[in-house]
């Protein structure tokens, strides 16, 4: 993990997501904290939990409870990150807000919520200081200026989920550049599974970032990108030649 964070670092990145998956959170604690201790400052740091969608189980599991989340969000406050990610499942309304509101750090969230009442609860009860709808997953571009635009009146930031391709990346970008509360783009990449060219092998050209840390927003008619109609036909099958049915 250190390995590959040295080669975004040169490559201009100026934040990264850790992912926390262990089966023990206190080896997910250790993990941020080796990464900080090995870029101190020089990196800007966040964490992402991806407990909105588990299911609680038996037997070895990466399911959190309130506890667990707590004990997480204290110890990465501690480290100075800049937001932890879907700490808890993303109905559990009432342990976010408690959760929100036991610790400085920010916690974020809202990929998968879908519709505006979903956000709008979200928002308005404090279940997460950073608003993290998707255009590509939830109501799209327009709707989801309205959540950006009530998250601004709560003075939370609204910052979109972009881990999907690069059509849903071209989506958000413009939803990002349109709200004047983004102060942070996710740029889906981690090397060497999941490049700029795998995620946006449908396009013409990738998305790419700047030399200086930023992405810039095409200036060319709609969401700027141009479909790769060859790689589209490739990847694509035609499920009545192949005996299934639609």
């Amino acid at each position: 993990q250190i390995e590959r964070l040295h080669l975004l670092r040169e490559r201009g990145f100026k934040a990264a997501k850790l992912r926390l998956r262990r089966p023990d959170i206190n080896a997910d604690i250790d993990a941020v904290q080796r990464v900080r201790a090995e870029f101190g400052e020089d990196l800007d740091l966040m964490a992402d939990a991806n407990q909105a969608n588990v299911m609680p189980s038996p037997g070895p599991h990466n399911f959190w409870s309130f506890a667990d989340a707590l004990k997480v969000a204290r110890a990465l406050e501690e480290l100075d990150l800049l937001w932890l990610e879907e700490p808890l499942p993303r109905y559990n309304y009432e342990q976010l807000t408690t959760l929100t509101a036991r610790v400085d750090l920010p916690i974020a969230g809202g990929e998968l919520n879908i519709g505006l009442y979903e956000f709008r609860q979200l928002v308005e009860e404090n279940c997460y200081d950073i608003i993290q709808a998707d255009a590509a997953f939830s109501e799209g571009v327009f709707q989801l200026r309205k959540v950006a635009a009530l998250a601004e009146m709560h003075y939370k930031p609204f910052i979109p989920h972009t881990w999907s391709n690069g059509i849903g990346l071209g989506a958000n970008l413009h939803l990002a550049a349109s709200v004047p509360n983004c102060p942070w783009f996710e740029f889906p990449v981690d090397p060497p599974a999941w490049q700029e060219e795998s995620r946006d092998f449908m396009l013409a050209e990738p998305y790419t970032i700047n030399d200086d840390g930023t992405i810039s927003v095409p200036e060319s008619p709609g969401f700027g990108f141009n479909l790769d109609w060859d790689a589209i036909r490739d990847s694509t099958v035609n499920m009545w030649d192949s005996g299934g049915a639609r």
